[in-house]
């Protein structure tokens, strides 16, 4: 039953590995279909407002028409006619049965705000509410015939308020719509007339009423909006535009998505299909790897075992395994060879001190990584899974990043990843005595520097300025952008740098020229610096013996991602 539970435990990181990728398949599937939904969702909507914006100027379309249609029997009505015969003196009589003409028209169901007839004989303005005005001034007139030059067979416009006479505009607001049509006699053909029909804006008001809850329509001449409303702030809103037939008349539909409206039946039924079929193959998944994984994985993990306590000549059991036979045919032919390179090795001690010089170059320890395997394999004695778990993850988060797919760059935001898996890996070294604290600005974090810079720094901290330190290790990395550089510090509070010791520092990087094993760090840091950006960059260190040290690099912005 142990050995059971033990497999189950090795196991179940690789399940969750599997559960992971079934996990990101199915939102991706049903990311699919959500956006396959809200483009179907949003195509309706939006056709469906287009035809309520169609409808609207349509109505308002036929309330013009009307207004023309009134002006047209107007016309023809021989009261009217009869303002339009030239005479040597002038009938009041008939202007006064003309007033009331255009009074009894004004009254009738399409809501005029007024009739105007500006009679061209006698200069005389005849309204539907105020009166008549008999021989305009030159410069009322003027307002009139300007009108009559450009009226062809009619038009709108929103500029007639505050161009009549002056007792007929202090009756006037100036929200309203005024048709300007020239009026022919009937037995000559001749223009003898221009007549103004004004419709208040709110009569467009019913037109705006067709929109649905927490959407808005507005009505437009020209650039003025006579009618309904649009929101102050067009933040998320979706805004339609048409324009009329008639010009220069527009409307415009302002509303959003309903995006509530895709939680639907057939999306849940959806999402369940899908999560009760990736079940069914995360069960098929374990079922398999139990059978096909976890056994010869066993036989590995004895074999490493053996390893570890030295007994190299111990082999794995041989299998026709078709994943794992290969396998353990290579298991046990390394170490058999490496059996007999140990064995060379300690005849070639001077073979054995080169090869110690170049891993001492080489940023990836297996030292470091010695200890790694140490602290794993310690952990799963131990049963601490959950250590170990963490141990592994940070392991590869550190050494993802370190190889870095081959690029001798990594984006700061990358390195701060490196930094906090690294952190994890040197505290189960040395137990949670630091605190390691990454600040990067929002422009620093998309910033490239060489790979493996920043490590070294944080490690000196660790293991020379927290030897011996009576308090809590505080590690804090700062970069920022200044300009076209980059400006990156690496401070802690550790037990810090005597004065003698920290020149001999500051000569050696200043004077550096090829690697070197001594202040490895800083050196071969100043040296890479060099190199790779000449004058360009720059690095310094100040310490205080009791307090901490502080390292700054200051590096040229090269590229961004």
């Amino acid at each position: 039953m142990a050995g059971r539970t033990g497999k189950h435990l090795r196991m179940g990181g690789i399940y969750l590995c599997f559960l992971a990728v079934l996990l990101v398949c199915a939102l991706m599937l049903h990311g699919i279909y959500i956006l396959y939904a809200a483009d179907k969702m949003r195509d309706e909507v939006r056709t469906e407002r287009e035809h309520l914006l169609s409808q609207e100027l349509l109505q308002v379309e036929r309330y013009l028409q009307e207004i023309e249609d009134v002006e047209n029997t107007l016309f023809l009505s021989e009261r009217l006619q009869n303002l339009l015969v030239e005479r040597s003196r002038i009938d009041y009589l008939v202007y006064a049965d003309g007033r009331d003409l255009l009074s009894e028209y004004q009254m009738g169901p399409y809501g005029l705000h007024a009739i105007d007839l500006y009679v061209l004989s006698t200069k005389t303005l005849v309204t539907s509410s105020q009166g008549v005005f008999y021989h305009l001034e030159d410069q009322d007139a003027a307002v009139y015939e300007e009108f009559l030059t450009k009226a062809g067979n009619g038009f709108w416009t929103d500029t007639y308020q505050g161009r009549e006479p002056k007792l007929v505009a202090r009756t006037r607001n100036a929200r309203y719509l005024t048709h300007v049509q020239p009026v022919r006699s009937l037995y000559s053909g001749k223009v003898k007339a221009l007549m103004l029909v004004s419709v208040p804006y709110a009569n467009f008001e019913k037109y705006t009423a067709i929109a649905l809850e927490n959407e808005s329509t507005a009505i437009f001449f020209g650039e003025t909006q006579i009618a309904g409303r649009l929101p102050e702030s067009m933040e998320g809103q979706q805004l339609l535009e048409k324009s009329a037939e008639m010009d220069p008349f527009s409307a415009k539909y302002s509303f959003q998505y309903n995006w509530q409206m895709l939680l639907s039946r057939r999306l849940f039924l959806f999402i369940g299909f899908v999560a009760l079929l990736f079940l069914l193959g995360f069960a098929m998944i374990v079922l398999i790897s139990e059978q096909r994984v976890a056994r010869p994985v066993n036989r590995l993990l004895a074999g490493f075992r053996a390893v570890e306590s030295g007994r190299l000549t111990e082999p794995i059991e041989q299998t026709e395994d078709p994943i794992f036979g290969d396998l353990n045919r290579g298991f046990n032919h390394m170490t058999e060879h490496l059996d007999q390179t140990l064995t060379a090795l300690v005849d070639e001690k001077t073979r054995a001190k080169e090869l110690e010089t170049r891993l001492l170059m080489m940023q990836i320890r297996p030292h470091f990584l010695y200890n790694i395997f140490n602290n794993m394999i310690w952990l799963t004695e131990q049963k601490q899974y959950e250590a170990l778990e963490s141990l592994v993850e940070a392991t590869a988060g550190y050494y993802r990043t370190a190889l870095n797919g081959g690029e001798k760059d990594i984006l700061l935001l990358e390195n701060e990843r490196q930094l906090s898996c690294y952190a994890v890996i040197q505290k189960m070294r040395f137990g949670d005595t630091f605190d390691l604290e990454v600040r990067l600005s929002d422009e620093a974090q998309t910033c490239r520097v060489p790979n493996m810079i920043l490590q070294p720094l944080v490690e000196n901290a660790i293991v020379h300025g927290f030897q011996n330190l009576d308090r809590r290790g505080h590690v804090e990395l700062n970069a920022e952008l200044q300009g076209e550089q980059v400006w990156i510090t690496v401070q802690d509070n550790g037990c810090g740098i005597p004065a003698e010791l920290l020149e001999e520092i500051r000569s050696a990087m200043a004077d550096a020229q090829e690697p070197s094993s001594r202040f490895f760090a800083l050196v071969n840091i100043s040296l890479l610096l060099k190199l790779r950006y000449g004058e360009k960059a720059e690095i310094y260190i100040d310490s205080t013996p009791g307090e901490g040290t502080k390292v700054s690099l200051i590096l040229p912005v090269e590229g961004e991602a």
